[in-house]
Order: C-alpha cells, then structure tokens, then sequence
C-alpha cells in the first residue's frame, strides 16, 4: 500500500505525508530505514546529551521518545488488526518525555533499541495483508487506517531527525 492510497488518518498527519515518497509501497519505505541508523551512529558520543536551547530535549531522549511512539504506533496497529472495536488511547510525549531518566541512557542502548524496534515493525507490518492495512480503528480520536499507523511511524522519525541534523548537528 503506498501512502496516496490513503483514506482514514489523523489530519495533523496530512503535510507530513506528502514529505514521504509517494510511489513506494510502505514495507519498503519501512525496509529503507535501517539506512537511516548510521546518520544517529555517526553522532558522536558527546552530543547526545545537548540541547540546542533549555527545555528542548536532548539528542537521547529524542530517540528514546521515537522508540516510545514506534512502540505505541505498533501496538495500535496491532490491535486493529486483530479486531479491537475499543477507541485507542492517546499519549502525551511531553509526559512520558518527562518521566525519562537520562542518567540511565547511553548512545549504545539505544541504537540497540532503535534498531530491534525499527527491525520488529518491519516484521509486524510485513504480516499484514492488504486487507490488515484497509482496517480502521479509533485512535486518539481519529478513525484510522492501519497502514496511515506504518506511514505515521516514518513520517515521525523522519521529522524528528530532520530536527536533529538542523538544530543539533548544524550548529
């Protein structure tokens, strides 16, 4: 499925998909981010503690938040698959940001983490059918198609590490 076949999807998502290639099917957008670990292994140790300016959030707990919303994104996805009828709920980043222990995180772990995420939604979303990724569920209020949770998933590391190479690496 590629992302001009959507329908259902949150609207705040709109101009973030339209930056994603718009002829590749969504597990080969997926496939391709593997590639995009070596622009965070390339960063070195010393920055990943920075923040361009007080109260933005470190290079770290930058990551550890896109591995938290892969994590939400899939078992969303999930869910809907199997036929959960339920609204899912949604999630505040600036709350779970919050409750993160930077003392505990190390560039080491979590490009680990990163990794088996990005390799596991790979799996999970290489699983469903066509007629998997057409289901829609009720997530964080907004009727939502289980591919637009794939395409939302890219779409979001993809920003946040446009962040990265603006704000943190650039300067």
């Amino acid at each position: 499925m590629r992302v001009t076949e959507l329908e259902f999807y949150p609207p705040y998502y709109s101009e973030a998909y339209k930056k994603l290639a718009q002829d590749i099917p969504l597990i080969h957008l997926l496939d391709q981010r593997q590639s995009y670990l070596n622009i965070y292994r390339a960063i070195p140790e010393s920055q990943w503690a920075y923040s361009y300016e007080t109260g933005k959030w470190s290079i770290q707990k930058i990551v550890q938040h896109l591995i938290d919303a892969e994590l939400i994104f899939c078992f969303r996805a999930l869910s809907v698959v199997r036929g959960e009828k339920k609204p899912l709920m949604g999630w505040d980043p600036d709350e779970y940001a919050a409750t993160i222990d930077e003392t505990t995180l190390s560039k080491e772990k979590l490009l680990v983490s990163f990794e088996l995420q990005m390799k596991y939604t790979h799996n999970l979303f290489s699983q469903f059918g066509v007629e998997d990724l057409k289901k829609i569920g009720n997530a964080n209020g907004f009727d939502t198609e289980v591919a637009a949770m794939g395409f939302s998933i890219i779409a979001h590391e993809m920003h946040h590490r446009q962040v990265i190479q603006e704000r943190y690496l650039n300067n």
